[in-house]
């Protein structure tokens, strides 16, 4: 009974990893808009912006019926991002897109456990906002003024020189 127990539980596990495949994450559509690499480097007041999210936001389509979808990337420590849409710097899709730049302060850390044990937050205490890094115009790409146009040939490198003052 045992070998025939092991059998079967051996053919169902195959069976899952053949149904659900060997790989992780998500999965990406085959009829997918192609994407094409973007980079570039985000300054504030002419100094690299370490850790900051660079959103490139979609048209609602490309004028053939499909959708554009928006892409992301994060600044390295000389300001520099590479953008992500389908898959890890796989870049964006070909088209016109606004921009935001966001960095927030990282919250204050929460208080210690003593003993290992949950302390939960005092309802008493207001929650502190996090603070924004950049001026608030970049936070909202439909204010930032900040575009870029992806093509699907040549160099896409989009450099942003964000500024404290207006």
């Amino acid at each position: 009974m045992n070998t025939c127990f092991s059998l079967f539980a051996g053919a169902v596990a195959t069976f899952c990893l053949v149904i659900s495949g060997c790989g992780g994450g998500a999965e990406v559509p085959k009829d997918r808009v192609p994407t094409h690499p973007v980079s570039g480097v985000v300054t504030l007041d002419g100094k690299p912006l370490e850790g900051a999210t660079v959103t490139f936001h979609a048209p609602a389509s490309n004028g053939m019926g499909k959708a554009i979808p928006s892409a992301i990337g994060t600044t390295d420590s000389a300001g520099r991002y590479k953008l992500s849409t389908w898959t890890k710097d796989d870049g964006a899709t070909p088209s016109t897109y606004t921009i935001s730049i966001v960095k927030y302060e990282a919250p204050p850390a929460a208080p210690a456990a003593t003993g290992g044990e949950y302390v939960p937050p005092d309802p008493k205490v207001k929650p502190v906002a996090p603070k924004a890094l950049v001026p608030p115009q970049y936070l909202n790409h439909q204010k930032s003024g900040l575009l870029a146009d992806v093509k699907a040939t040549g160099k896409n490198e989009f450099n942003f020189d964000l500024k404290s003052q207006p």
